[in-house]
């Protein structure tokens, strides 16, 4: 086969798609884990619950947004972006909350 800039721009595209969806699978773990809607989660970021939706559906988010996601999940920096098993997103958000969130108190 012969390799042209039309194949090689077609691979990239491909590439992109994969890594948007395997992305978009890691997003949908993470805030599965942590208890969270999509609504709850576009809150945290400031975005729409469109544009949280667009993200899990595979459109990548910048790198800086992709930064603030993690912190946000409370997910390690790269887990996002990285093709780590999702089993790491959930045990990631099984560590305890940060600090700013209040822990639930338990009646005796």
């Amino acid at each position: 086969m012969e390799v042209t800039q039309e194949s090689t721009r077609e691979d990239a595209k491909a590439a992109r798609r994969r890594l948007g969806a395997e992305c978009g699978a890691r997003l949908t773990a993470a805030r599965e884990a942590r208890g969270w809607s999509q609504a709850k989660a576009a809150e945290e970021l400031g975005v729409a619950r469109s544009t949280w939706s667009d993200w899990e559906g595979g459109m990548l988010p910048d790198a800086v947004r992709g930064g603030e996601i993690e912190e946000a999940l409370g997910v390690a920096r790269g887990a996002i972006y990285r093709a780590a098993p999702l089993d790491d997103l959930a045990a990631a958000n099984a560590q305890p909350a940060p600090a700013d969130v209040d822990a639930p108190t338990v009646a005796a």
